[in-house]
């Protein structure tokens, strides 16, 4: 089992890679810091397998936006797995007339020990990450013409 310690550098070090992403990052050596090979991420747009298709599935997303921001809130930490509540403050040119929405989030993730470094140190790395979001705050509700009837159908049942 993993030491308390290394679970929560790992969560530290999750929270500060995406807090440095931009749509200039590099996005292989950050997102290769933290996550495995193997790595299934999953979130209600997509399911992405291997970190090679969720770099290239990162750094399309940070193409389509202007500004984009994380601001994290609470974790729990549990044996190998963590769960991160998070904010996502962005803008999009094609979205809410540039204007910033906000969308509240949680991840999901687990991790484990990665093979021995060059340096012969065991470090932990993530495997698996599920995002919790509403995609439709996020996206559909800030589409032209589908996003009115959304946000009326949301009205209408809140």
């Amino acid at each position: 089992m993993n030491t308390m310690v290394d679970q929560e550098a790992l969560v530290d070090e999750f929270k500060s890679v995406y807090s440095a992403l931009t749509k200039d990052s590099d996005f292989n050596g950050l997102l290769s810091s933290i996550y495995t090979e193997d790595l299934l991420f999953t979130d209600c747009f997509h399911e992405v397998s291997g970190l090679n298709e969720f770099t290239d599935y990162c750094r399309s997303l940070y193409k389509n936006v202007t500004s984009c921001r994380f601001d994290f809130f609470e974790e729990f930490v549990k044996h190998d797995e963590a769960i991160v509540s998070w904010r996502l403050n962005y803008k999009s040119r094609w979205l809410k007339g540039g204007k910033e929405i906000k969308v509240d989030g949680v991840s999901h993730i687990k991790y484990r020990k990665e093979d021995k470094l060059q340096d012969e140190t065991e470090r932990l790395k993530i495997f698996f990450h599920k995002d919790y979001f509403d995609g439709g705050a996020m996206l559909y509700e800030h589409l032209p013409f589908i996003g009115l009837s959304i946000r009326q159908i949301k009205k209408r049942v809140g």
